[in-house]
């Protein structure tokens, strides 16, 4: 199964997928946002030309592409863009990938996390007005079948009311207390989505764009 947040702006941003997808708060919300609930992030490595993930870091070239290491290299050197300044004589036909990271997330973690997540709720949980999570199916029967975890939930909420204890609206306070109570509420959204995902799968395994 798969866990989605609903941001209310999504013309730009960064999104994250896996268990749980959504996308990062535009200009609030860091991608390695979960490092803070005591979770640290992997540095993920794909093959040159295919792209496939290497899982295994001993696997010197794409077995699932290429039936030996030189034909690997070969493919390398007639790609105009991989070529260049590609020394042929490299055993690890691998590099680390700069777009994203990955998140993998155990139950000896949980009970971190909601100590973290019942904190945000009393700090910014009174701007989140309402919110809720929903089944959707898979796109299709194949896709279901592939992916045992294909069915997505999402995560919604409403809006948020930024009204001070002074009663003050959130055009009056000073930008920086308001960027701290946006990125605190996005992290509290993380947080929310991240144990509904841990109770019901009991992990959490998502990759996060950069």
């Amino acid at each position: 199964m798969e866990y989605k947040l609903i941001y209310h702006n999504k013309t730009m941003g960064r999104f994250y997928s896996g268990d749980i997808s959504g996308k990062f708060w535009f200009g609030v919300q860091s991608s390695y946002d979960a490092d803070n609930f005591g979770v640290k992030s992997k540095k993920l490595f794909n093959y040159f030309v295919c792209g496939c993930s290497c899982e295994n870091k001993k696997e010197y070239y794409c077995k699932m592409c290429y039936t030996s290491h030189e034909e690997h290299v070969q493919s390398i050197l007639d790609d105009e863009c991989e070529q260049h300044d590609f020394n042929k004589r490299r055993k690890k036909l691998w590099r680390e990938t700069e777009c994203e990271v990955m998140y993998s997330i155990k139950p000896r973690h949980e009970k971190k996390i909601k100590q973290l997540v019942e904190t945000l709720e009393k700090q910014v949980g009174h701007y989140m007005i309402g919110y809720k999570i929903k089944q959707l199916p898979p796109e299709d029967t194949k896709t279901f079948i592939e992916h045992e975890h294909a069915h997505e939930y999402e995560y919604e909420y409403e809006s948020i009311s930024m009204n001070n204890e002074e009663g003050q609206h959130e055009e009056e306070e000073q930008p920086q207390v308001k960027q701290v109570k946006l990125e605190l509420l996005a992290r509290l959204c993380l947080g929310k989505l991240i144990l509904y995902c841990l109770e019901k799968r009991g992990s959490c395994t998502f990759y996060a764009e950069l």
